[in-house]
C-alpha cells in the first residue's frame, strides 16, 4: 500500500511541477509581458525614481527629483 501511494505521489508531483515549469516559462515569454520585463531591467542602472509601471504617477515611497521641486 505504501509503494503504491509512494509511487502515485511521486507521479502526480513530478506532472504537477512539470506543468507549473512550463506555465511560469510561458509567462516568462508571453509577448505581451515584454514591455514589464524590459521596464523592470532598467530599473536598476535608472537614477529616476520607480514609476508604477503603466500609470505615470510615482510610486509610494518615491525621493523627491529635481524636476519635482521646480513644479
Amino acid at each position: 500500500m505504501y509503494e503504491a501511494l509512494s509511487n502515485i505521489a511521486g507521479t502526480w508531483g513530478l506532472l504537477f511541477l512539470l506543468v507549473l515549469f512550463i506555465a511560469v516559462l510561458g509567462y516568462a515569454l508571453w509577448p505581451r509581458n515584454k514591455d514589464k520585463f524590459d521596464h523592470a531591467s532598467r530599473l536598476p542602472l535608472s537614477d529616476e525614481p520607480p514609476e508604477d509601471f503603466g500609470t505615470g504617477k510615482k510610486a509610494p515611497g518615491a525621493r523627491p527629483t529635481d524636476k519635482d521641486q521646480r513644479s
